[in-house]
């Protein structure tokens, strides 16, 4: 069966993550007319190699499943990388010193001396949950690629949730679920696109815009042509136009300058700091500082926000060469 690709969900504690994984466990069960399994595990619970292999034995004897991993950044690096091929190629190579029996007619056959046995997983859909993104290491961040932010709840939302008494453990669908629109639409999208074979080709209307938000960087424009093409296929649309990557703009909260809330948060940041400076002094702001309020890697920061905001005039560098606004960016961006 077609699977939803690897998902990261990531914002503030308290912001609903665990619940929302569960729900889309629910969400992803519907789509395949099966009860899936949610498997949960934090990094506690994968302090070795044996603890991750009872954990992949449990993904390979049941073939809808859901892998959940908490706080997914406070992985070892050694457990990180076994997690690789499990990730991205459905494998996994399991240490054993007996036979063990995974159900559904598999078994793995292996002597009475340790060994290691390569044993092929289900189609399956992970999901990551974390509150610091920016520590995930790129390897593993590039493997969810789907990426979505919980955002903090509206005053409106929260009241309406006060409202609500929920029989059970909560909601049972996205329609009983307050708040966090864009995750909902971004999981809805993916899932409804997975039963369209054929991907829609892009106009020039759309190539143009697509570059016009890409600044010159082609992990970007790579990354908004797939979701273009993700939207597009859920509204069994054959052409990927304008009006879809302005749909997915909007999805994402990306503004018409192509500016992504990272960068708007860059922008806000380095705006507080310049009102609180006096004139003819920098108000820079160190790059871990940046990374930390916009909750993105530091590298990020230095490989794709910057060098975004410099080339279009919104930031300039003081005299150490530390990354400030420029007194257009101020004046344009002074109410924000």
């Amino acid at each position: 069966h077609p699977v939803m690709p690897h998902l990261l969900l990531y914002g503030g504690a308290g912001q609903g993550k665990s619940a929302m994984a569960k729900l889309i466990a629910k969400e992803i069960g519907h789509y395949y007319g099966h009860d899936t399994l949610l498997i949960k595990v934090s990094p506690s619970q994968l302090g070795n190699k044996k603890q991750l292999d009872e954990v992949m034995l449990k993904v390979a004897s049941n073939p809808y499943c859901i892998l959940f991993i908490d706080e997914v950044h406070g992985m070892s690096r050694v457990i990180e990388e076994s997690l690789y091929p499990a990730l991205q190629d459905f494998e996994y190579d399991i240490t054993l010193s007996k036979d063990v029996q995974l159900g559904n007619g598999y078994s793995i056959l292996l002597s009475e001396d340790s060994g290691i046995q390569t044993i092929q997983l289900p189609k399956y859909t992970c999901i990551g949950a974390t509150t610091l993104v920016g520590e995930i290491n790129k390897p593993l961040h590039d493997r969810f690629t789907i990426r979505a932010e919980m955002q903090k709840y509206t005053k409106e939302e929260l009241k309406e949730a006060l409202q609500i008494e929920y029989s059970g453990d909560g909601p049972q669908s996205f329609d009983e679920y307050v708040g966090q629109p864009m995750v909902k639409e971004i999981i809805t999208r993916n899932l409804n696109a997975l039963s369209v074979a054929t991907s829609p080709s892009l106009s020039n209307d759309a190539m143009d815009l697509i570059t016009d938000i890409s600044f010159g960087v082609m992990r970007l424009s790579q990354q908004y042509k797939k979701e273009s093409i993700i939207y597009a296929k859920s509204d069994k649309k054959e052409i990927v136009d304008k009006e879809t990557v302005q749909d997915v703009m909007r999805m994402y909260s990306i503004d018409d300058d192509g500016l992504t809330r990272a960068h708007r948060a860059i922008i806000k940041a380095l705006l507080e700091r310049w009102k609180k400076t006096p004139e003819g002094k920098s108000h820079a702001v160190s790059r871990a500082a940046l990374a930390s309020i916009a909750n993105v890697a530091p590298s990020d920061v230095q490989e794709i926000y910057e060098p975004t905001l410099l080339a279009i005039g919104v930031l300039e560098k003081d005299a150490r060469q530390m990354s400030q606004l420029t007194p257009h960016a101020i004046e344009k961006y002074r109410e924000m």
